[in-house]
């Protein structure tokens, strides 16, 4: 499992942890990753998870990142949008399966089976 709650830059340890990880035969079931930034840039933040995701080559991706009324921002923030996420991970990185959070609602991943689920819905 990888978890990271930084939708920036990926670092260069970042890369050389994934690539070791990989080189010895290991896989990533679950990645937790930043999925929305400050800069609220849709197309910004798809580039940035499809980045980490081709590096960390996770079953699942769940995205992170919610900012609903902090301080950061002027108005409320609306759901986190993970439509064109999701498309974006189908076209390039079909391999990866997303599981879209609902706010404050449970998520059980099973990796072993690769069961999951969300609130009281399960796939």
């Amino acid at each position: 499992m990888v978890f990271s709650d930084s939708a920036g830059v990926l670092s260069g340890g970042e890369r050389v942890l994934a690539d070791s990880i990989h080189a010895a035969g290991g896989k990533i079931d679950l990645a937790l990753l930043g999925y929305l930034d400050g800069g609220y840039s849709i197309p910004r933040a798809i580039r940035g998870a499809i980045i980490r995701t081709k590096v960390w080559r996770p079953s699942i991706f769940v995205p992170s990142h919610f900012h609903d009324g902090d301080y950061t921002y002027a108005i409320p923030m609306p759901e986190m949008p993970t439509a064109p996420l999701f498309e974006a991970f189908r076209d390039q990185t079909p391999e990866t399966r997303g599981i879209e959070p609902l706010y404050r609602s449970p998520v059980c991943i099973n990796t072993k089976t690769d069961e999951f689920f969300v609130g009281n819905y399960v796939r």
